[in-house]
C-alpha cells in the first residue's frame, strides 16, 4: 500500500511542493486576518490543486497508471493507494498552514509589520483549518466522480458530471452562506456535506472495482 502511495504521490509531487510555498507565503504576508469563508484566495487555490491532482492520479488510460493495474494489485489495493496518496497531498499544505499560524512565526512577521492585528490575533486563525480540510474533501470526492464514471463499461459519463455540477452548486450554497448562517443551519449545512462526501466516496469505492483500463 505505501509503496503504490509513493508512487502516485511521485506524480503530483512538484505541485504539492507548489502549493506547500504558496499557503506559506500567503499565510506569512497576508495582513488581513485569514478567514476561509470570507475569502476567495485559498478557496481558489485549494480548487486548483485538488483538480490538477485528481485530473494526474484520475486518468486509469494513461500508460503508468495501465502499468500499475497490469502489475496483480487489486482493485480496492490500487484504490486505497490513490485515496491515501490524495490524503496526503491535501495533509501538505493543511501541515504548512498549521506550522506557520501555530508556531507564532506568522505573528512575528506580521508584527514586523506592525499590523495592528497583532499578537491580539495569536494563533486563533488555526480554526481556519478545518475548512481547508474539508474543501479538500469536497473537491476531491466531487472531481473523482467525473473521471470513475467516465471510465465504467456503460460508458455513462454524463451521470458523473451531472451529480458532480449539483455537488459543486451545493457546496457553493454552503460556501457562500455560512458566512452570515446562524449556528445551527451551519451545522445542518456542514452535516450535509459531509454525508455528500462520504456517499460520493463510497460510491467511488465501488466503482472503482469495473473501471475501464487501458494497460
Amino acid at each position: 500500500m505505501w509503496t503504490l502511495a509513493r508512487w502516485q504521490l511521485r506524480q503530483v509531487n512538484y505541485l504539492n511542493w507548489v502549493m506547500v510555498v504558496c499557503v506559506i507565503g500567503w499565510s506569512l504576508f497576508t495582513s488581513e486576518p485569514i478567514s476561509f469563508m470570507h475569502g476567495a484566495t485559498m478557496a481558489s487555490a485549494i480548487f486548483v490543486h485538488a483538480a490538477l491532482i485528481v485530473l494526474i492520479l484520475g486518468s486509469s488510460s494513461t500508460s503508468g497508471a495501465g502499468f500499475i493495474y497490469s502489475q496483480g494489485f487489486s482493485r480496492d489495493q490500487i484504490w486505497w493507494s490513490q485515496a491515501l496518496a490524495l490524503l496526503m497531498s491535501a495533509a501538505m499544505p493543511c501541515v504548512a498552514f498549521l506550522l506557520t499560524v501555530g508556531t507564532g512565526l506568522r505573528g512575528i512577521i506580521q508584527g514586523a509589520f506592525e499590523n495592528p492585528w497583532f499578537p491580539l490575533l495569536g494563533s486563533s486563525e488555526l480554526s481556519e483549518l478545518k475548512w481547508m480540510l474539508l474543501a479538500y474533501a469536497a473537491v476531491f470526492s466531487t472531481l473523482s466522480y467525473i473521471w470513475i464514471r467516465a471510465r465504467q463499461p456503460s460508458k455513462d459519463a454524463a451521470a458523473g458530471w451531472m451529480l458532480a455540477v449539483a455537488q459543486t452548486a451545493f457546496f457553493i450554497y454552503c460556501w457562500t452562506w455560512m458566512r452570515f448562517a446562524p449556528p445551527w443551519l451551519c451545522s445542518v449545512l456542514v452535516g450535509t456535506t459531509l454525508l455528500l462526501i462520504a456517499t460520493t466516496t463510497l460510491a467511488l469505492w465501488k466503482f472503482h472495482q469495473s473501471v475501464e483500463v487501458q494497460a
